[in-house]
């Protein structure tokens, strides 16, 4: 049987037409993480993965049983891990498991570590919760660490170059130490001993999971430990001279050190109602106790820190706010911008930062004259305006100024100095270069910022910042790239405005003037035909 070639011709159009469809619509997630850089790895991650030295085993268990609108976040995150095997495919081996497909793979995700993950599953206008494993187990070496959440792509990157840094850890040791002198705060576990002066929400739930558990160092009892790379000191540390001499040490020989200052001591207690948060108890402000014994230390490395409080009467924050739509603003919190000039523009510190909250915060001055060795840069600024009070104050004086109380002029809050030190101490010899960021407030990770009026800030802002604080002094920047590209999850959008126009145009013009060329020329064939 002899087949029209108009039929055939024909019968190609339709297909084609349906074939482009339905390439195009497996497309369109790719196009829109070429769009969105979902699926570029940072150079350092790159390289940390060619550079494995032993195979890298990598367990998906996937559900399939799953709704459809979990559909193509599961079809971007399988892709993203075939992405990630192109990158080294001789020492990155990854199995998918279907832990629906049968009661033993479910068995076996549960026993490896993976937790089910709950779904919501909407069928018409009933709805139920289902079980369903949304996660993978890295296996490197003689070691293994499961992920239970993985399942956005944004995400990704940091969670497995946060599992290479454990295995890491394991190997060589703890690196950062917490200074708990007295006069430090204290990072109680978050409940009722929380509040201005501790840290616990941070430690306990970002940082031990991050770096793992740090060692906790008293200067005045112990020395420190030639591992440690990287001391944290947040508060108003009160020092002997053996444990001023041992910081002293410390960085002569290379270590670095991160230090959120308190030189001010008050004594304000916290209330919260419907209306937001409340301060009361004494507004008396005075000296820390321990700043005597740091102070002129930290003077000599370049960092002259003021005993005293900046105010912002000109952008104070909203703490409050009643029924009767009164608001009630502090001053003595700070709202940085990076759009107002109160960020370095172009550092590596900065590269996600937009936004900080940061309450408390002393005048610091950058003094380096005993320092040739080093040199400065400002992270954080002050306003253009502020005004301030030292030593002994009290925190209600709103407008009791005097004109030498007034800053006229932005001042550095945050500052990072890197060079060989020159030692406080005269018998300690300078050996290789440190780096030191000083803040001048013990307040950034306060768990006071965890309450829910401030908590979006605190997590998107502050606690993003002081992440890549720490991996910035450890040296280990990949961290820094991967958070900035993959700190929350983006929307799914399929194409660019101009790709849909083209796309349609093609749709809606190109072929029917196909098939409408391929009639006329039929038509025409068929006329010729009778004619002759």
């Amino acid at each position: 049987m002899k087949f029209p070639l108009k039929y055939f011709f024909l019968v190609q159009i339709v297909l084609f037409f349906i074939l482009s469809n339905l390439l195009v619509s497996k497309l369109s997630c790719r196009t829109d993480i070429s769009n969105s850089v979902r699926f570029e790895f940072s150079k350092s991650t790159e390289n940390r993965i060619q550079d494995l030295q032993s195979p890298l085993f990598i367990d998906a268990y996937f559900s399939s049983d799953l709704p459809p609108e979990y559909s193509t976040r599961m079809e971007l995150i399988q892709f993203y891990l075939g992405e990630l095997r192109k990158l080294n495919p001789d020492f990155i081996k990854i199995k998918f498991l279907d832990p629906s497909s049968s009661p033993e793979i479910r068995k076996q995700a549960s026993e490896v570590g993976l937790i089910a993950n709950e779904i919501q599953n909407n069928v018409g206008s009933s709805k139920s919760i289902r079980e369903a494993y949304m996660g993978i187990v890295i296996r490197y070496r003689n070691e293994s660490f499961p992920i239970s959440d993985f399942f956005f792509v944004e995400e990704a990157e940091e969670k497995i170059m946060r599992v290479l840094r454990k295995f890491d850890q394991r190997r060589i040791g703890q690196q950062i130490g917490i200074i708990v002198d007295r006069g430090c705060l204290d990072f109680p576990v978050p409940g009722n001993g929380s509040g201005i002066n501790t840290w616990g929400v941070f430690f306990h739930q970002v940082f031990v999971e991050e770096y793992g558990p740090p060692q906790f160092i008293a200067l005045n009892d112990q020395e420190i430990s030639p591992e440690i790379k990287l001391l944290l000191i947040i508060g108003s540390p009160n020092w002997s001279e053996v444990g001023k001499r041992r910081l002293d040490a410390f960085l002569a020989s290379g270590g670095r050190l991160v230090f959120f200052a308190n030189s001010i001591k008050f004594n304000l207690k916290t209330s919260r109602d419907r209306d937001g948060l409340k301060f009361y108890g004494s507004t008396l402000a005075y000296p820390e106790q321990g700043y005597a014994t740091w102070s002129d230390q930290f003077a000599h490395y370049g960092f002259r820190i003021e005993p005293s409080l900046l105010f912002n009467l000109n952008r104070p924050v909203l703490i409050s706010q009643s029924s009767q739509e009164i608001k009630k603003y502090y001053p003595l919190w700070h709202y940085l911008y990076k759009e107002e000039g109160n960020f370095h523009q172009n550092h590596l510190l900065t590269l996600n930062s937009n936004l900080l909250l940061v309450p408390w915060v002393s005048v610091m001055q950058i003094d380096l004259s005993f320092q040739v060795g080093m040199k400065s840069e400002t992270i954080l600024y002050s306003d253009l305006q502020i005004m301030k009070k030292s030593n002994v104050f009290q925190l209600d004086q709103l407008n009791q100024f005097s004109e030498n109380e007034i800053i006229r002029n932005r001042i550095p809050l945050g500052v990072l100095t890197k060079g060989k030190i020159n030692p406080y101490f005269s018998g300690t010899k300078s050996l290789v270069e440190t780096e030191i960021f000083t803040l001048s407030s013990g307040h950034l990770i306060s768990d006071i910022l965890s309450l829910p009026e401030f908590r979006s800030v605190y997590k998107s802002s502050n606690v993003s910042f002081m992440l890549n604080l720490i991996d910035y002094m450890l040296g280990e920047t990949d961290f820094i790239l991967s958070r900035n590209k993959k700190i929350v999850a983006s929307p799914l959008n399929l194409f660019s405005p101009r790709e849909r126009i083209i796309y349609s145009s093609f749709n809606v013009i190109l072929l029917p003037f196909l098939m409408i060329l391929l009639v006329i020329r039929y038509l025409y064939k068929r006329q010729l035909g009778k004619i002759e």
